[in-house]
């Protein structure tokens, strides 16, 4: 469980890549580093992911 120091870095974190991806959707979507801090923050959560981040999650193609 994240605490919630850490739960704000990957809100603060979720909301770059979201405004990166706004700028350069391609280069976002094929990123690696991109591509697995999504899997890793999805692979964190207990339950069902954000909103946000289940939408960014099903843009990069690492969750159905």
């Amino acid at each position: 469980m994240l605490t919630d120091s850490a739960q704000n870095r990957t809100d603060e974190a979720l909301a770059l890549v979201l405004d990166a991806e706004e700028l350069a959707p391609e280069q976002v979507r094929h990123h690696f580093i991109s591509r697995h801090l999504v899997t890793v923050w999805v692979r964190q959560k207990r339950g069902k992911p954000s909103h946000p981040l289940a939408g960014v999650a099903q843009r990069l193609r690492v969750i159905g």
